[in-house]
């Protein structure tokens, strides 16, 4: 249920519930459960105030719709008469720092089989207070409005602040949410929307909340097409004060002239868990040519290696072969090595990744390698810098 201007009652009540540990955490990816199946009732998930709904349902891959992780995604639709509030409630997370966040597909030109193109509005809702028929106090309201092509974000001010949405693609919403100093920040495709704002003063600034985290609601406005909708996958709710990623050392430049670089996808968290991806990726490399990761959990390294530097402490492990992908011959730079370690880490890609990769706290340093024709033997490889990450929760 969204809220409709800032003319609504604030209202919170103390929910005189335990902190959650450092390390508790929540995460769903609708793997679990059956394709075609009603998600209300399953896995903690429900209407609004606890009311009936058959208008939320598991949707598998198919087609040329490919979920975001895994085999099912969930789809939240309106009938113009059924509303689709996905709520899902949480208890004692009433400090520290965390980060709730979901990936959002809204489907316009390429739904899912059987499903029509996005046409009514569809939010990203998180509440302080939550309980059945009240009292209710909203900290989050992402809105992202199909018909005009903009999501609108209420950052504590009856003003708002707005952006370009994404279509046909998952892209990831994410609130930031700091209940020791009382902020919170909403992000939208990797990119903050606004600036901090009080969790507390809720999305207009009127004050009442509580230092808690009561529920997400995944809201799809009632409509008149029962086959459009919005979709979710990959939804967690994670610790936050995981340090950001860090590169360091240097990269070789290969025989044609390109530089390797390693790099992540802006928004991805590695996680003991896998909870969503945490893609390591390259940019300059040269195309179509074998490459994997050298990875440990020894520190960095700075050594004299293959006409370049060694970027990672022994002992060394190494993922999987793949390909720099890019152009089709001849060589160029365009090659974009890619991987998701939380996947590799357990066990997606096959490989033996080694037991730190899901370790909470644990610090990851890594390099790309791969080959390159331009060089004599031993030396035929291309080399990026080094990357250091730590695994959250």
């Amino acid at each position: 249920m969204m809220l409709h201007s800032s003319k609504w009652i604030w209202a919170a009540v103390a929910t005189g519930c335990m902190a959650v540990g450092a390390n508790a955490q929540w995460s769903d990816n609708f793997d679990t459960y059956a394709a075609g199946s009603v998600i209300n009732g399953q896995g903690g998930w429900k209407q609004w105030d606890s009311a009936p709904n058959t208008t939320s349902i598991i949707v598998a891959t198919g087609g040329t719709f490919a979920v975001h992780t895994g085999s099912n995604c969930v789809g939240v639709f309106s009938n113009g008469v059924q509303t689709s509030d996905l709520v899902h409630e949480y208890t004692g997370y009433n400090s520290g720092t965390w980060d709730w966040k979901a990936y959002s597909y809204l489907p316009l030109t390429n739904p899912p089989p059987g499903q029509g193109p996005l046409i009514d509005d569809v939010f990203f809702l998180l509440l302080n207070t939550y309980a059945d028929f009240g009292p209710y106090n909203w900290s989050v309201q992402l809105t992202m409005n199909p018909n005009t092509g903009v999501w609108t974000v209420d950052a504590g001010s009856v003003a708002t602040a707005t952006g370009a949405l994404v279509f046909d693609q998952w892209i990831e919403c994410k609130a930031t949410i700091d209940l020791t100093a009382d902020t919170c920040e909403v992000f939208y495709n990797g990119v903050s929307t606004a600036p901090a704002y009080s969790w507390t003063g809720g999305v207009f600034g009127g004050g009442g909340g509580v230092l808690n985290i009561g529920c997400i609601d995944l809201y799809h406005r009632p409509g008149v097409t029962p086959n459009s909708g919005g979709y979710w996958d990959t939804a967690s709710l994670l610790g936050g004060g995981v340090p950001a990623p860090t590169t360091y050392c240097v990269s070789k430049t290969t025989g044609n002239g390109c530089s390797p670089t390693i790099g992540w996808v802006a928004g991805d968290q590695a996680s003991a868990t896998n909870a969503g991806p945490f893609r390591v990726n390259g940019t300059n490399f040269i195309n179509n040519k074998s490459c994997l990761l050298f990875y440990g959990g020894n520190g960095q390294g700075n050594v004299p290696f293959q006409g370049g530097t060694l970027c990672v402490a022994p002992a060394i492990r190494r993922t999987p072969g793949t390909t720099t992908g890019g152009n089709p011959p001849p060589n160029d730079c365009s090659g974009v090595p890619s991987i998701d370690m939380n996947l590799f880490a357990v066990g997606g890609l096959g490989g033996s990744p080694q037991p730190f990769l899901t370790t909470v706290g644990a610090v990851v340093n890594c390099q790309w390698w791969g080959r390159d024709p331009g060089f004599p033997a031993p030396n035929n490889t291309q080399l990026s810098n080094g990357l250091e990450y730590t695994v959250g929760p």
